[in-house]
């Protein structure tokens, strides 16, 4: 959903992303290629910024207390945005780490920039992403406990000390809210990625790339023009509002949230239009580039995790707006016919 404002970017610049493929400290990213490995997951790109000496690192249990105070923290950059009329009554927004079906590039933006500011208070740290690529499923037993279905997924890698070591460890509240941070391993193997049916992943196991924060969506292959981290701050708070505004249209507030059941109602029936799927129900996606597998018509969105089966009908839509920008409308839930996300709708993006 469009603000009126524009959200200011931070005044602190972080490295533009040099696009070297170097690990800078490599006794931290063997031990994740080792163990992914044995778990028949492969290791991708490593563009990860990850320096030695950079100054004092959280213990791994502050983190984890610190994360998990985080879930029911509302953010201040959404809060400044919202026009209080598109919201019930005593709602603060938090970044929706409940909705999965999508946002976890944002959600990832966010945390990284609060880990930064908090965790690493005036040092030149660069943070880090690990992306997960393949044909994956989740679920979330308070809020998707049917699952949903992604095409890649991303969190937040950061450096932590655990007793004598330091290492690199994923931080997921969305996965595992219970256990927000946890070994890029364990992360990995908590997405279920062991019977895929997409052809575009059934002959090729899951990928792992590592990368630095100037990342927003998957690399797949090719090198991204430089940005800085702030670049994409903007874009991940608007998706924040809009996928906390999904949770509550659904029904589904975060746990630090209690909200009136006829606000939410009147909420999702105003974004219901003849012209647009309603808001509790579906989301929009707006991407830059959409393909369809012609074998089973799952649609891949190149700005969103959410994989959606297409109608023939659909298919032949979106083969007509090949490699152009299209809106696109999924829904929340999976259908468990196809065991995909489904489309109420396709536009051209103008």
């Amino acid at each position: 959903m469009t603000t009126k404002a524009t959200p200011a970017t931070s005044s602190k610049s972080h490295p533009t992303n040099a696009g070297s493929g170097t690990v800078l400290d490599k006794s931290l990213t063997d031990p994740i290629q080792a163990n992914l490995k044995s778990k028949g997951i492969a290791m991708g790109t490593f563009r990860v910024l990850v320096k030695k000496d950079q100054g004092p690192v959280p213990s791994l249990q502050d983190l984890t207390t610190w994360v998990k105070q985080q879930m029911e923290k509302p953010d201040a950059q959404m809060t400044a945005l919202l026009n209080p009329a598109q919201w019930p009554a005593g709602v603060t927004p938090n970044i929706p780490f409940d909705y999965i079906p999508d946002g976890c590039y944002a959600r990832a933006q966010m945390m990284i920039a609060r880990i930064m500011k908090e965790q690493f208070p005036g040092q030149t740290y660069t943070g880090a992403k690990i992306f997960m690529m393949g044909d994956l499923s989740a679920r979330n037993d308070s809020y998707f406990p049917q699952g949903v279905r992604w095409g890649w997924h991303v969190v937040p890698l950061v450096k932590v000390t655990d007793g004598n070591t330091t290492r690199l460890v994923a931080v997921d509240p969305s996965l595992d809210p219970n256990n927000p941070v946890m070994s890029p391993e364990d992360w990995a193997a908590k997405i279920d990625h062991s019977s895929p049916t997409d052809p575009a992943f059934a002959s090729t196991p899951p990928n792992i790339d590592l990368v630095d924060d100037t990342v927003y969506y998957p690399l797949n292959g090719a090198a991204e023009p430089k940005q800085t981290f702030d670049k994409n701050t903007p874009s991940a708070i608007q998706t924040c509002i809009s996928y906390t505004q999904a949770l509550l249209a659904m029904g589904k507030a975060t746990p630090a949230t209690a909200f009136a059941p006829p606000a939410t109602a009147a909420m999702a029936a105003a974004t219901a239009t003849a012209a647009e799927p309603p808001l509790a129900t579906h989301h929009k996606v707006s991407s830059a580039l959409a393909t369809v597998d012609p074998k089973t018509n799952v649609v891949h969105l190149h700005n969103s995790p959410t994989l959606a089966k297409a109608t023939p009908a659909q298919a032949a839509t979106l083969a007509k707006l090949k490699g152009k920008p299209v809106h696109v409308w999924v829904s929340h839930q999976i259908n468990p016919a196809t065991g995909y996300h489904d489309i109420a709708k396709i536009a051209p993006a103008s």
